[in-house]
This record gives C-alpha cells, structure tokens and sequence, in this order.
C-alpha cells in the first residue's frame, strides 16, 4: 500500500477562474441568500406581517448561510 505524504488538495471548477483567493461567481450568486433573506423581512414589515420564529430561523439561516459562504469564497 502506498503512503501518501503531505496534504491532499481538492480543486473544483470555479477555482479555475479564481482571480487570487477570490472566486467571483460563487461570490456573487452567494450574495442571493443575503438578499432573499432582507427581501424577505423587508416584505413582512412592509406588510407588517409578524414572522413565526420558524420562519424567523429560516431567514436567519438564509442570511447566515450567505454571509459564510460568501466569506469562504472571497477568501478561500
């Protein structure tokens, strides 16, 4: 069996068309969690619809999601 010495790496596609750490399109289409979710909010207090905390987790979730994603793929 061989043995496999120093750290494995995985590269996908979008790491292709990375400009240094930053992968653009995962960048940008992360930024639709962020939005979907403020969109979201905004409509409820437009509408003044209060939120059930369940679908409060969602769009926390939501904006949670995108923030981490983005940070990973703009600095990864």
């Amino acid at each position: 069996m061989a043995e496999r010495s120093g750290a494995m790496t995985v590269q996908y596609c979008e790491q292709l068309i990375a400009v240094g750490h930053f992968e653009p399109w995962n960048s940008i289409t992360n930024l639709a969690f962020i939005l979907a979710a403020a969109a979201a909010w905004w409509h409820a207090r437009a509408l003044q619809v209060r939120l059930s905390p369940g679908v409060a987790v969602l769009l926390l979730l939501a904006l949670l999601i995108g923030i981490g994603s983005f940070a990973w793929h703009a600095t990864h």
